[in-house]
């Protein structure tokens, strides 16, 4: 499996902010509900995931409370094992 460096993920990003297509960056990621965030961080590389769960749980206060009430109502298991673990995390 092929990977990209940081740096090859901000240039690809670059390029198609370039050709106007919508790249959400971490900070805007990390306003948005934890359904959005847990669906993004299970389709990314683990440290991109724990970048992405870091920043959204430093300004989410209700993190925890809020990822395993996500992991109870959903039907996706990548996502709820994904919630569970992290809300694990922020104990």
């Amino acid at each position: 499996m092929a990977g990209l460096t940081p740096l090859g993920v901000g240039l690809v990003a670059w390029h198609l902010r370039e050709l106007d297509v919508a790249v959400p960056t971490l900070d805007q990621l990390a306003e948005e509900t934890a359904e959005v965030v847990v669906a993004t961080a299970a389709g990314s590389p683990p440290e991109s995931a724990a970048a992405l769960l870091g920043a959204w749980s430093a300004r989410n206060a209700t993190a925890a409370a809020e990822l395993r009430a996500l992991a109870a109502r959903t039907d996706d298991a990548e996502h709820r094992r994904l919630a569970l673990a992290y809300a694990h995390e922020l104990r």
